[in-house]
């Protein structure tokens, strides 16, 4: 049986445009690995919309670069 590898990228408006090519990257990054089933999911967002995400999950209310 085939490895399943999906890769979800959310981007805000303003980086829609690199959906596609971050997909393909996270996609071809999981089969060179050879990493099986699995799933890897990328957002991306600004320094805004990070630090609002971090302060609602993590409790740090300042943006970060992960």
């Amino acid at each position: 049986m085939p490895a399943e590898i999906c890769v979800d990228v959310r981007a805000s408006p303003k980086f829609e445009s690199y959906s596609a090519l971050v997909e393909e990257a996270g996609c071809r990054s999981l089969e060179f690995l050879r990493a099986g089933s699995c799933e890897l999911s990328i957002c991306l967002v600004d320094d805004s919309e990070i630090r609002q995400l971090n302060a609602n999950w993590r409790d740090k209310n300042r943006p970060t670069d992960v």
